[in-house]
């Protein structure tokens, strides 16, 4: 479930930050699965944190860490 608020974090981060610098150069906002959505890859796997997007749901299940702890 981490993984999974990590990626939806990341596009909380592209609707917040990332599309008010757009918006200010005339661009439109951004949701999308580019470079500013793995800007902190890196940073979350130092914590064990797996930044992914999937396709289907089935992929989306293979990602996921579903158990009870």
């Amino acid at each position: 479930m981490v993984n999974t608020l990590a990626h939806e974090m990341a596009h909380q981060y592209q609707w917040d930050i990332a599309s008010l610098k757009r918006e200010k150069r005339g661009l439109g906002p951004i949701m999308s699965h580019g470079p500013s959505f793995f800007q902190h890859k890196e940073r979350m796997a130092s914590f064990g944190i797996t930044l992914k997007y999937s396709h289907s749901l089935e992929s989306w299940f293979e990602h996921q860490d579903l158990r009870l702890t």
